[in-house]
């Protein structure tokens, strides 16, 4: 049987974690693609025909080509060939792939077209073609530029490295334009990560150009590994992971992510979510089921009919939950996720431990629930009295879409009157345990009792003086 493809079943309710629901309206992912109206576009020469830079440094006059430079570009903007960064036109073709200085301005210079040699050439209505100056090491550029590595996955180009503004950590987003402006036949924008700086990659680590992005100039800075010659996958990204994004490209991955991770995670549209990757190498195929609002998903292993679970757990049992009566076709889920204390056990990807993870699949509205690890960074917990009294507040654990998977264990995140709180649940019936839990998270108490949260009749959370 084949394996169940990502569009086999739908998200019906958004993920909860520890029972808690997470705000739907707080998406911290890429900025999306929306229309636009190109504008009208007066034919004649353009701005790089020598009379002035290409567009005057990417600068659009309230949407028409330049024709007339002189008068037409804007006073602030020193008129001229391209110089770094902005938009040249290149010689090179796929019978003549031979990247030249063409008309930038610098004799040092050469004319890249990032959209051509990532295959991506006639995507958008005007060529990506930009000037940079290549080198081998920093004292071949500029005081105030660094040397950085540059690869673009199956080009037939090779661009060994490129003189760079400023340096972004692995697992940040790089670009080789100064941000310009790309738009589709349709009307669409392709929204750059930056705007006015070339942004390479620190560390050993190199810029994968057309991986992470709908731009062909923008990428990942990855740590490669797989070869003989690469260097050891650092502690935060341990992981070599075969290919990255759409390229054959092994890189240095966070994890490894096993099943019930977030995976796909990217908040404030900086860092990749590759780096967050579900674990594709075996014996388990893992996929990342995206959560409907948020910037993460959660590893998956699908199953069925002949296609029993493959992943396993030492700490929490798995089983395969089907989620489609009619094909009995369904996901890998652990089976201990119910109840208080939340039962998920092991240290987890990061070290901080888990926390569960619920989601509703299919027509039939089944639940399916993971022990998920809890992520960086991790938050301070709150602290109330044994009578319910705010004794700290501890960090809002509702700031941020993911703020609940960073409550540091065994806590969760639970609304209260002051605000969302990282905080100890118990079973109201049975706090005998709340004294040694709250004494292991640093929470000194003379006395302990469950307290009530006025919510529920079982549970409530750990208080101690």
């Amino acid at each position: 049987m084949s394996r169940i493809g990502a569009a086999s079943f739908a998200l019906l309710a958004l993920a909860c974690a520890d029972g808690v629901d997470l705000d739907p309206e707080r998406d911290g992912g890429t900025p999306p693609v929306v229309a636009a109206d190109a504008g009208p576009r007066d034919a004649g020469p353009s701005c790089g025909d020598g009379v002035c830079n290409n567009g005057c440094q990417g600068h659009d006059d309230l949407g028409e080509r330049f024709v007339n430079c002189p008068s037409d570009c804007f006073p602030h903007d020193d008129c001229g060939p391209p110089a770094v960064g902005e938009l040249c036109h290149a010689s090179f073709t796929a019978a003549d792939p031979v990247l030249r200085r063409d008309d930038c301005g610098e004799t040092d210079n050469v004319c890249v077209p990032w959209d051509a040699i990532a295959g991506r050439a006639g995507e958008f209505t005007t060529p990506l073609h930009t000037c940079v100056k290549t080198c081998v090491e920093d004292r071949d550029c500029p005081f105030d530029r660094a040397c950085a590595r540059v690869q673009v996955p199956g080009a037939t180009a090779d661009l060994v490295a490129i003189c760079v503004d400023e340096l972004a950590e692995v697992g940040a987003h790089c670009i080789v334009t100064q941000g310009q402006e790309l738009r589709t036949p349709e009307g669409e924008f392709a929204y750059p990560k930056y705007t006015d700086r070339i942004v390479g990659c620190e560390d050993g680590a190199r810029c994968l150009v057309g991986v992470g992005s709908a731009r062909p100039d923008e990428g990942v800075c990855a740590l490669p590994c797989g070869d003989p010659d690469d260097a050891a996958c650092p502690s935060r990204f341990p992981r070599c992971a075969r290919g990255i994004g759409t390229s054959t490209q092994s890189a240095c991955v966070a994890g490894p992510l096993q099943l019930g991770a977030l995976c796909d995670i990217e908040e404030g549209g900086r860092r990749s979510p590759l780096f967050t990757a579900c674990d594709a190498t075996g014996p388990a195929v893992l996929r990342c089921l995206p959560l409907p609002g948020f910037p993460a998903g959660v590893c998956v292993e699908d199953c069925g009919p002949g296609d029993p679970c493959v992943s396993t757990d030492v700490t929490n049992p798995v089983e395969c939950r089907v989620v489609d009566a009619a094909t009995g076709e369904g996901v890998c889920v652990h089976t201990n996720t119910d109840g208080p204390p939340d039962p998920c056990a092991g240290p987890g990807a990061y070290g901080h431990g888990r926390i569960t993870t619920r989601v509703t699949l299919g027509a039939d509205a089944v639940v399916a629930s993971w022990c998920t690890d809890r992520i960086d960074p991790a938050l301070t917990a709150g602290a109330i009295s044994s009578v319910g009294r705010t004794r700290s507040l501890g960090e809002d654990c509702r700031r941020r879409p993911l703020d609940p998977f960073r409550c540091p264990a065994p806590t969760r995140c639970i609304e209260r009157e002051d605000q969302s709180q990282c905080l100890v649940d118990c079973a109201l019936d049975d706090g005998s345990e709340c004294g040694e839990v709250l004494e292991r998270i640093g929470l000194p108490y003379g006395r302990a009792a469950c307290v009530s949260t006025g919510t529920s009749t079982v549970t409530g959370v750990c208080g101690g003086d």
